[in-house]
């Protein structure tokens, strides 16, 4: 499974990082069709070299023509000049293989949950931060998800109410 496979290779370079996204919001049993695994990691060079090197061994490669050293030092042109919310690698023969790793949102102004699946505890941003992040974002499936985030975090806070 794709997902396994990032994750595998997110881990081998000794990555922070933390889903976000569609598939995230899955992990907190909001149902939500998606294909593509939305990733956050620290916006640094050494971790934007990581996650290139794991996801370049995937067999991934950058949408746009940068490497993480132009993201490192051209970030904030790159989100305000250029629009650049997230550096985007897919697999040309087979694009339904892609992730977006968030550059312009830091993992480390964000918690984040582990959830079990099958051997793994992967990291989760937590609803609270997927809610912020999809306010923001504003794009007509970002608010869709929104209220479906608002009635999950409305639903786990009756559940704990009444314990």
């Amino acid at each position: 499974m794709f997902l396994n496979e990032v994750l595998e290779a997110l881990e081998s370079e000794k990555l922070s990082y933390a889903l976000v996204g569609g598939m995230a919001l899955v992990f907190h049993g909001i149902v939500r069709a998606t294909m593509d695994v939305d990733v956050m990691i620290r916006v640094r060079e050494a971790d934007l070299r990581r996650v290139e090197r794991a996801l370049e061994a995937m067999g991934l490669a950058s949408r746009i023509p940068v490497r993480a050293q132009d993201i490192a030092a051209f970030k904030d042109e790159f989100i305000e000049r250029r629009n650049l919310i997230a550096w985007s690698f897919v697999d040309w023969a087979r694009p339904s293989r892609a992730v977006d790793v968030m550059v312009k949102y830091d993992l480390r102004d964000f918690k984040v949950v582990r959830i079990k699946w099958g051997n793994l505890k992967v990291p989760v941003l937590t609803l609270e931060g997927l809610l912020r992040m999809k306010k923001e974002a504003g794009r007509a499936q970002d608010k869709a998800d929104v209220e479906k985030i608002e009635a999950e975090i409305s639903r786990r806070s009756e559940s704990r109410k009444k314990r």
